[in-house]
């Protein structure tokens, strides 16, 4: 189905690799919410060059007004990579299939994204998904307006033994069908509530700030 023009759309990119059902979840949740169909990349197909490609297309598609949903589901981690002061810089990592993408490509992916274009990462991984991403050097770039959940905090694991699924299980109990009353800071302290001492979500902003956005309530076209 076509978007309507002058509507706002949502459209989403779910990727899960070794953790395919859980991309699943957070596409099944961004339909339900309205979304246009999701695209999936799962497993093999979630290559840095496909991840890339429908990065690129996804910011040559959205309007301002726009909301898109990027969800990563796998391993994380973080390194550290030389900087012009010689110093290392720790920068978080997803593990794709076929190596991983760090903050400086992800920012340079956002960077594409139009101002007035409302983003949401949902970063269901190890230390803190992309934690670098909110220092000030990596995106003053950004002309959109974006918001990061992420499944834990920097020096935290996500999931422990026999927990497979839990932030995006949790994720989708506390949306409650979309009935969840509150704007994206409380939907951040209620996702807390549900999480053990070990794994608490984190949450903050990056690009151009949007106040509107904030208010607004999770996954909210």
């Amino acid at each position: 189905m076509s978007p309507i023009a002058g509507k706002r759309v949502g459209r989403a990119l779910c990727i899960g690799v070794e953790a395919e059902a859980d991309a699943r979840t957070f596409a099944t949740i961004a339909q339900q919410r309205g979304f246009v169909p999701p695209a999936l990349l799962l497993g093999e197909r979630a290559t840095r060059a496909a991840v890339r490609s429908k990065l690129d297309e996804m910011a040559a598609v959205s309007e301002p007004g726009d909301l898109f949903l990027l969800t990563f589901s796998g391993h994380g981690g973080r390194t550290k990579l030389p900087v012009r002061s010689g110093a290392p810089e720790p920068v978080g990592l997803w593990q794709l299939y076929d190596g991983s993408l760090h903050d400086e490509q992800l920012k340079s992916d956002l960077g594409r994204f139009r101002p007035g274009v409302r983003v949401l990462v949902l970063s269901d991984n190890c230390s803190g998904g992309i934690p670098s991403l909110r220092a000030s050097q990596l995106t003053e770039s950004l002309s959109a307006s974006v918001l990061v959940l992420a499944a834990c905090q920097n020096d935290q694991y996500a999931d422990g033994t026999g927990l497979p699924g839990h932030f995006a299980h949790v994720f989708s109990c506390t949306l409650n069908g979309g009935t969840f009353d509150g704007a994206y800071p409380q939907f951040h302290q209620a996702l807390c509530g549900r999480m053990p001492a070990y794994q608490k979500p984190d949450y903050y902003r990056v690009g151009v700030p949007d106040a509107t956005f904030e208010a607004q309530r999770p996954f909210t076209i």
